[in-house]
C-alpha cells in the first residue's frame, strides 16, 4: 500500500530530520511548510513534526529561530511533549538536540 504524503506525519517528520542532518535547513522548512495540509486544505502539523523542526534548527545552532518556533507552536496550540522541551532547553546549555 502506497502512502500519502500529505497524511503521513513520521513520513514528512523523516524528511525533516533528513535535511537538518545535512545542513539544509532551508529544505527541512520547506518540507515543514508543506506539511499538515489534509484533502480538505486544513492544516493540521503536530507535534512531531514541530518537534522535528526544532531540532533542526537547535541542530544547526539557529537557537533564535528555536525560541520563534517554539512559541509560534504555542500560538497554535500545540501542546510540546518531553521531546520538545528537550529541544527548547537544549538551547540554554548550547547541546545539540
Amino acid at each position: 500500500m502506497v502512502s500519502d504524503f500529505e497524511d503521513d506525519v513520521f513520513l514528512q517528520s523523516s524528511l525533516i530530520e533528513m535535511y537538518g542532518k545535512c545542513g539544509l535547513v532551508v529544505k527541512a522548512w520547506q518540507v515543514f511548510n508543506l506539511s499538515g495540509f489534509g484533502y480538505n486544505g486544513e492544516r493540521k502539523r503536530d507535534v512531531v513534526l514541530w518537534t522535528s523542526m526544532l531540532a533542526v534548527y537547535g541542530r544547526n545552532g539557529d537557537f533564535e529561530k528555536v525560541i520563534e518556533l517554539f512559541k509560534e507552536m504555542l500560538r497554535e496550540g500545540i501542546s510540546p511533549d518531553g521531546v520538545a522541551f528537550d529541544c527548547h532547553l537544549c538551547l540554554w546549555t548550547h547541546q545539540p538536540c
